[in-house]
């Protein structure tokens, strides 16, 4: 099966990143990430001549950007960082790929292919130990002193390294639709 990613964020500064950036600072202090992005991932499997539609299904030219990550050639997210963790995110009993999957088949594009999406938060520490337990604790709120990015009542979430294939992508997004039924 021939899967396929795309990386979705926006074009200028996300006020969202940088506003939870500043709150984990003066939260956390030095155990704060140093970077944090916000974006949308889709993984399509099968095949997608849907990955090559118009403007409008998968971005807004005018203030997103889209970076296709091609099987054998991660190199569209960056280098993955020693430090770099992943929190993928999806709304409980929601589905992201509803409406991209009627915006492709309105187009009458190919739409018999697996398609999955999640918000990412690319979260940047320090290299050091214990990265997916400070992801955890930096995105999941417990109280109002604890977390951030994640509401765990309303979102299923995953903290991952960056995954070094696709099909290593396609495992921690379908992991993470299954938590999110």
């Amino acid at each position: 099966m021939s899967l396929d990613a795309l990386y979705v964020t926006l074009r200028v500064p996300d006020p969202a990143a940088q506003t939870a950036l500043g709150a984990l600072a003066r939260l956390l202090g030095a155990a704060a990430p140093r970077g944090l992005e916000r974006g949308r991932v889709w993984l399509c499997a099968g095949s997608w001549e849907a990955l090559d539609a118009d403007e409008g299904v998968w971005h807004n030219p005018n203030k997103e950007r889209l970076v296709r990550w091609r099987p054998g050639r991660p190199g569209g997210f960056g280098p993955p960082g020693a430090g770099e963790r992943w929190v993928l995110v999806r709304e409980r009993g929601s589905r992201p790929e509803a409406r991209a999957l009627r915006l492709l088949a309105e187009r009458g594009l190919d739409t018999s292919g697996k398609l999955l999406g999640a918000q990412l938060w690319r979260l940047e520490f320090e290299p050091g130990e214990s990265l997916d337990a400070r992801a955890a604790e930096v995105a999941e709120v417990r109280d109002a002193a604890h977390g951030l990015l994640v509401n765990p009542h309303s979102q299923a979430f995953r903290v991952c390294a960056p995954p070094a294939s696709l099909d290593e992508l396609a495992a921690r997004l379908a992991e993470l639709e299954e938590e999110a039924r």
